[in-house]
């Protein structure tokens, strides 16, 4: 009985975080490209005709998930990959740039380096928490300084399927293999 208890508790809350995120999401496709989305802090964020080719991540969490998803795209490391990991990360990853690792209350960006790298967007996937209008501001202003998109997708454990959904949207764009109806929302 508590199993049930808790997969209904658990479906429940999935349900409900899901529908709280769709609320403020906007995602335009045209001929089949991503054009335009806002990420999880409901920032619209505008999409280059060839999508994000050159993606920095900005957590772990987000190298992990753009690995996962299309190594091709990642141009950029939050931090090194650990010694055990090293065997499964292809030569032509391992050794990518390290930018740091965005945390708000303790920013580890090398905001600089980032200007100058060259990436079409740094992939943030992290947790909201209470900071949501801090997040917005620092975001905000460092994106107007460095001209680079700063995606913010909000990592909770019951946002995970969809979590991997938007990141590969968002790297991979889908192009020309979106079907406009299964994104209405």
């Amino acid at each position: 009985m508590t199993a049930i208890m808790v997969l209904l508790a658990a479906s429940f809350a999935f349900a409900q975080g899901s529908k709280e995120l769709q609320q403020t999401r906007v995602t335009v496709i045209k001929n089949g490209s991503l054009s335009m989305f806002s990420d999880d802090l409901g920032r619209t964020i505008n999409v280059d005709n060839d999508g994000f080719t050159k993606v920095i991540a900005g957590t772990p969490a987000a190298q992990n998930y753009i690995y996962a998803i299309d190594p091709s795209r990642l141009f950029g490391l939050a931090e090194a990959w650990p010694e055990n990991a090293k065997r499964l990360v292809a030569k032509a990853e391992e050794n990518l740039p390290i930018y740091g690792i965005f945390d708000y209350m303790a920013d580890g960006f090398d905001w600089e380096k980032l200007k100058i790298s060259g990436a079409d967007a740094v992939l943030i996937v992290g947790n909201i928490g209470n900071y949501k209008s801090e997040i917005t501001a620092l975001l905000d202003e460092k994106q107007e300084e460095i001209g680079i998109p700063l995606v913010f997708i909000n990592d909770q454990f019951p946002f995970i399927p969809t979590t991997i959904n938007r990141i590969a949207l968002i790297i991979s764009s889908y192009e020309n293999k979106v079907d406009p109806n299964q994104l209405a929302e």
